[in-house]
């Protein structure tokens, strides 16, 4: 009977610990979500508004596309202050601040007709929705270990990869039926929601201090982010990370271009091209999840997948080489390949990098990676306007990055080896 007892109870202890977890993670992936939808719709979303918009100003194209720039500049200028006050303030009163200023950024561009208040309106936009960003990947750290924390933040990853491209074609409809001012209501209300959501619900996720722990043993703030800016392994995998979107960015300033000027096919080439590397990209992030995760350490898809993206890259070389004719269809599988490998070695890359420091370091972890990703996309777009628009130098910039992130990813690698054997 007393056995019995015991095996009731045990099988109840273990339904409960596992109704938990699906609980927990369906909190995460609700709040991860909501906050990136935000983040992707003041980004991405927007898009769709910049011809309107130079109308509506009577100013330049280039005044106009420095409107994304404002939201760039912003969010790489605030990642490490917006993380510091995650980690003073904790999570939930860091959010309300954010959304706050979200949507003040958004109601100085609906009623201003002065191009500099739309701009501050602009930086206001990025400094609250890039800090949403590195809250959101903030919140899963703080809750899971080690090993669940690696199965949520892939498919995740798989959200974040999706959702400016969502963000995009959403915008497009709201622009063509109604106008531009659409776009800014929108974000408005969705920022409203999701503040009533975490006034009334959102839990406080930071990881707490215990009470018999000495303030003199807790790290002090600056010293946290001095541990994580200064560790290779963390720099070198984020970076790897930030190389996926920072040469798909690449792609997207170059190929409209070539592909109309150069080529002479239409702009909708161009689309489908854009598309089929984000699906590439999709069915990578898939295949790795329920395929290459049980095979392969992060370490190795990393590395391998590292090789494919030079690869992919060269095969813009012989895209200049080879006559029209055969060219268009070498950009397009260049294009599919580096989508497909560069997704599988960011999810493998931002899985070691985040998964490199403790609870305690989780938040100047996420907003350092969010710096670095900001960083190379601004870099490389902003570098690239200086050179002829042709496939030679979206080939010669494709290269760089993705060889150094090569080079960093084989000697972190054999440095490890070698401490190891040691």
């Amino acid at each position: 009977m007393l056995k019995f007892k015991i095996t009731v109870q045990k099988a109840s202890q273990s339904r409960n610990k596992e109704m938990w977890h699906k609980r927990t993670k369906f909190k995460i992936y609700f709040y991860v979500l909501l906050l990136i939808s935000i983040y992707a719709a003041a980004y991405d979303m927007y898009v769709a508004a910049l011809p309107s918009l130079e109308t509506y100003f009577s100013t330049s194209a280039n005044a106009i596309q420095l409107t994304v720039t404002v939201f760039a500049a912003a969010s790489i200028l605030t990642s490490i202050p917006i993380g510091m006050l995650n980690d003073a303030a904790g999570r939930k009163i860091t959010l309300q601040i954010l959304l706050l200023t979200v949507t003040i950024g958004c109601i100085l561009c609906l009623f201003t007709h002065n191009i500099y208040i739309f701009y501050l309106g602009r930086a206001l936009q990025g400094i609250g929705g890039s800090g949403l960003f590195i809250v959101a990947v903030t919140i899963p750290k703080d809750i899971l270990n080690q090993k669940d924390f690696l199965k949520v933040w892939q498919w995740l990853t798989l959200a974040f990869f999706i959702a400016p491209s969502i963000a995009t074609a959403v915008g497009s409809y709201i622009v063509f039926h109604l106008n531009w001012q659409a776009v800014f209501y929108t974000i408005i209300i969705i920022c409203i929601i999701t503040l009533c959501v975490i006034i009334f619900a959102f839990e406080e996720s930071s990881p707490k201090q215990p009470k018999n722990t000495q303030i003199k043993n807790k790290i002090p703030l600056f010293k946290k982010y001095k541990m994580v800016l200064l560790n290779p392994k963390f720099l070198t995998y984020s970076y790897t990370t930030a190389l996926a979107w920072a040469g798909m960015s690449l792609y997207y300033l170059f190929l409209p271009f070539i592909i109309v000027n150069h080529y002479g096919y239409s702009i909708i080439v161009f689309g489908w091209i854009a598309f089929s590397m984000v699906m590439a990209g999709v069915f990578g992030r898939i295949v790795n999840m329920l395929f290459l995760s049980k095979y392969l350490t992060l370490e190795n898809t990393t590395l391998k997948f590292s090789i494919i993206n030079v690869c992919s890259s060269f095969l813009l070389i012989a895209a200049f080489i080879l006559p029209n004719s055969l060219a268009l269809g070498i950009v397009m599988l260049s294009s599919i390949i580096f989508g497909f490998s560069s997704s599988i070695s960011a999810i493998a890359g931002s899985s070691i990098a985040l998964n490199i420091f403790d609870k305690e370091l989780s938040s100047a972890a996420s907003a350092s990676y969010g710096l670095i990703i900001d960083c190379l996309i601004a870099v490389s777009l902003a570098i690239a306007p200086l050179f002829a628009t042709s496939i030679i130098t979206l080939a010669i910039m494709l290269i760089i990055l993705t060889g150094n992130a090569l080079f960093f990813v084989y000697l972190n690698q054999k440095l490890n080896h070698s401490s190891q054997v040691d």
